[in-house]
């Protein structure tokens, strides 16, 4: 009778805790590995220490999803032995999840990472062990997140980091080893006082985003980067006196976009920048008054598109910058 009642238990907690979109998931186990055929959605806490108990490999792969939302969920130590997930890992509107803690063994996430909505989250230090994400890698709208620092053996990100909305968060500092990502999306993050956590950034693919940072007073972080395919936006920044930071930029493979930054001064820092794929915008810096950073891009003729300058408290033609010259010393 016993016997029964357990194996009666263990089909109802499978019901329980596994979903998949088509098909059951299904299970697959060796000595050291188990491995999970589909989607695993996670929506209480009670699901999420089930899970422990329904899965025995020392280490677990899930060749699909990982999604945990739950008005309920606390803690994440259940989810231990989780190495690898194939598609997507999601941890959204989870109101009362403070920490990460749990999910220190997960290495690679083969597609999309999604840390959002979480109001209480103060830290993601639970994902030091990640290295690799293939294609997004998003954290947004975490009330109370003031730090990346968990994230500080990450390397790689395939497609775009985006790191939006976040109005606690106050430093960058645990990407200080992502060397590689395809975008670089960081917008309205409204105590952000700097990049630095971005300085070991040498390639972005395509596009780079800096906006509506209110507190940011520089882009240091992002000065080993000198080219990329894509667009390069700053804007709504109302702090930032200059682009510092954005010096060893030599070209730009589709539209330059610099606009409503109420305290940008001057744009030396592009004084090497020599190509344009698309059209350059300077727009609505009201203060703006310094322009021979642009010199080497105009007088060389690297401006490949149309070329906008207006509203800014100075607002120069192309042969007024040429006939300005180079930035001096």
């Amino acid at each position: 009778m016993k016997k029964t009642l357990f194996t009666l238990l263990s089909i109802i907690v499978s019901i329980l805790i596994f979903s998949c979109s088509d098909d059951s998931p299904s299970e697959v186990e060796n000595d050291n590995e188990q491995i999970i055929t589909g989607d695993v959605r996670l929506s209480t806490q009670a699901e999420v220490n089930l899970f422990a108990d329904t899965t025995t490999g020392v280490s677990i792969h899930i060749t699909g999803s990982l999604h945990i939302r739950g008005e309920d969920i606390t803690d994440l130590a259940p989810l231990s032995t989780i190495t690898t997930v194939g598609d997507v890992l999601s941890i959204n509107s989870n109101p009362s999840l403070t920490n990460l803690d749990g999910l220190s063994n997960i290495i690679t996430v083969e597609k999309y990472l999604y840390i959002t909505e979480n109001a209480t989250l103060t830290n993601i230090d639970g994902l030091g062990g990640l290295i690799s994400v293939g294609y997004d890698f998003t954290v947004t709208g975490n009330d109370s997140l003031m730090s990346l620092d968990g994230l500080s053996g990450l390397t790689t990100v395939g497609h775009g980091l985006i790191i939006t909305s976040n109005p606690a968060l106050t430093s960058l500092d645990g990407l200080d080893v992502l060397d590689s990502v395809g975008a670089l999306v960081i917008l309205r993050n409204e105590v952000l006082p700097n990049l630095d956590g971005l300085s070991s950034i040498s390639t972005i693919v395509s596009n780079l985003n800096v906006g509506y940072n209110n507190a940011l007073i520089n882009l240091n972080g992002l000065s080993n980067i000198t080219s990329f395919d894509g667009n390069l936006g700053i804007y709504n920044n109302e702090v930032l006196p200059n682009l510092d930071g954005l010096n060893n930029i030599i070209s730009v493979g589709n539209d330059l976009n610099i606009f409503d930054n109420a305290a940008l001064t001057n744009l030396n820092a592009l004084n090497i920048l020599n190509y344009v794929g698309g059209d350059l915008k300077v727009e609505n810096n009201t203060i703006l008054s310094g322009f021979c950073g642009l010199y080497p891009l105009i007088s060389s003729n690297g401006l490949m598109g149309n070329y906008t300058v207006s509203d800014n408290m100075v607002n120069p033609t192309q042969q007024q910058i040429i006939n300005d010259g180079p930035c001096t010393q």
